[in-house]
């Protein structure tokens, strides 16, 4: 713009000197007999053409700067062209990842939708898992207690089995003692023979009944049933030493167990807080 600027002002002196050349020119014209003034308005011509050659020589450098101008103005236009392409393309790649961004952040609430649900699906399973831990060590403690019961109760049978052996054991001596008095009287035709009674000291049958330690042993009134309860219950034939039937159900050990008169019907008292009748 400045090199545009000088151009005009060179312009407009090009023109001033023509105007002025033409001037001094019509002085010569009209001047008729003073050489002194035809010298001086010579030298003066001279001197204007000499300016005017300088003048027309600056414009033709402005001419070319001018086109060096356009030309670079060509060349800034261009640039600006591809620079507002660039700008446009990067503008629609910004509403793109704008749009991408709107979609991720979208999906960010959704999974973090989806993220609560399941934290809180665990916090329930969590919370299901600790009462069933409860609940676990109260049944824990439950068979703790219940087995230091029964282990009582053993020690309480096997101190009445001890002494009812004892009285077995007294009774014993005494019918011996009385069979001695017995057998050395004489009696008369109505005298009565009191036999000794004899328990058994062999077994009949030995039966492999259950895998495990068996708890309890239940017989019927004539003898010819009985159960027995460990980890599982079965009822035997007594008198052939056969199982009969395994009776089925109970979940856990068993550690007591009978029979009604009537054979009927059979019951067991199991670990898993239940009594089982068949």
């Amino acid at each position: 713009f400045e090199s545009c600027s000088e151009l005009q002002q060179k312009s407009t002196k090009v023109n001033w000197s023509n105007s002025e050349i033409q001037r001094e020119s019509q002085k010569i014209k009209r001047s008729t007999g003073d050489p002194k003034m035809l010298e001086n308005l010579q030298a003066k011509v001279n001197n204007l053409e000499s300016l005017l050659l300088k003048t027309y020589k600056g414009k033709s450098e402005s001419a070319s700067t001018v086109l060096e101008l356009k030309e670079q103005k060509d060349r800034l236009v261009s640039s600006i062209f591809k620079d507002e392409r660039e700008i446009e393309a990067l503008s629609t790649r910004v509403a793109e990842c704008e749009l991408e961004i709107q979609e991720k952040h979208q999906a960010l609430q959704e999974q973090k939708e989806k993220n609560s649900v399941v934290n809180a699906d665990n916090q329930h399973l969590k919370d299901t898992l600790d009462n069933l831990n409860r609940q676990i060590k109260n049944f824990q403690n439950d068979n703790k207690d219940l087995l230091e019961r029964m282990l009582k109760l053993k020690e309480e049978q096997i101190s009445q089995m001890n002494e009812l052996n004892d009285y077995y054991e007294s009774i014993k001596q005494k019918q011996e003692a009385i069979e001695s008095i017995v057998s050395s009287q004489i009696e008369t035709d109505d005298l009565k023979i009191l036999r000794p009674v004899s328990l058994p000291t062999h077994y009949e049958h030995r039966i492999m009944a259950h895998s495990g330690r068996i708890n309890s042993l239940a017989i019927s009134e004539d003898s010819k049933l009985a159960i027995t309860v460990g980890m599982e219950a079965k009822l035997w034939n007594s008198e052939e030493g056969t199982a009969k039937e395994v009776l089925r159900g109970m979940s856990k050990e068993s550690f007591d167990c009978d029979i009604s008169t009537q054979k009927q019907i059979a019951v067991a008292a199991c670990n898993d807080h239940y009594v089982y009748v068949w």
